[in-house]
């Protein structure tokens, strides 16, 4: 090989900066053959295209600009790992989906702050599960509103207590149908009571009873009028008495059709009088 190629690979290989064997590059990194490694966040090998362009077995053609998966060819690994110092707010919503779920134990606060809301647009369940509480909190009203609702299935507990209260005007009835009714369960008064009136469209039969009686008490009429009659059917009678008379005053003639007579039972003398 001659002198001069061998000078203008040393370049472009300092030029490339890695994600678990996919290259990050700058605009000429199109003209680079990438091998991932086998041990993650180790340097991939990196060569020159062949001379019509293809990559030799093995190898794939290198991404431009600063995208970690989005076009590598068939074949090329999709999952890999983030090095340490990585600007986050690069990854696009078609780089998300391969990020390892394993690493999103280690995000600090800072770093789920750096996600852009159009990236978590396809974030996994797997990937959000993992997130430590302590940085879960630090998740803006306009990412939580973006996070991709089947993601929501993934919320812990501990996330969901986690959450600031203002946080919780961002969730939509696709996001909240799928939580999970532990997460449900885990919801505070406040937090319940910042929800949008839409959102409680998302409620499903299996979460209703995941409310505890304090968090039924904090429904308003806008938030319960919107409840879907097949999931206020399904509310554990002994819970009836938890709700607000305002709140029983405002049922639709559709969902006290759906209520049962254990449910009627249950209702105290000021709230029937409501």
């Amino acid at each position: 090989m001659k002198p001069s190629v061998l000078m203008k690979s040393a370049v472009v290989a300092a030029a490339v900066g890695t994600v678990a064997g996919l290259a990050l590059t700058s605009s000429f990194a199109s003209a680079l053959c990438i091998q991932p490694p086998t041990v993650p966040g180790s340097p991939p090998n990196t060569i020159a295209n062949n001379p019509d362009g293809t990559c030799p077995a093995g190898y794939y053609v290198g991404t431009t600009g600063n995208t970690i998966n989005g076009t590598m060819a068939p074949g090329a690994p999709t999952s890999f790992t983030i090095p340490p110092g990585y600007d986050l707010s690069k990854i696009s919503g078609s780089d998300f989906p391969g990020l390892d779920p394993s690493m999103f134990s280690s995000f600090k606060p800072s770093d789920v702050k750096n996600f852009k809301p159009s990236a978590l647009t396809t974030m996994l369940s797997s990937q959000l599960g993992n997130i430590d509480p302590k940085s879960f909190a630090s998740f803006s009203p306009s990412q939580i509103a973006a996070m991709a609702p089947s993601a929501m299935a993934g919320m812990t507990p501990e996330q969901m207590k986690s959450l600031g209260a203002t946080v919780m005007v961002s969730f939509t009835a696709d996001q909240m149908k799928n939580l999970d009714v532990s997460a449900i369960a885990a919801m505070s008064a406040t937090q319940l009571g910042k929800l949008k009136s839409s959102a409680f469209a998302g409620i499903t039969p299996e979460q209703i009873d995941g409310f505890t009686k304090k968090a039924l008490a904090a429904f308003n009429p806008s938030q319960f009028t919107k409840l879907d009659p097949s999931a206020l059917a399904e509310l554990d009678p002994s819970k009836i008495t938890a709700l607000a008379t305002k709140v029983i005053s405002a049922l639709k003639d559709n969902q006290v059709a759906a209520m049962t007579p254990n449910q009627f039972a249950a209702f105290t003398v000021n709230q029937l009088k409501s």
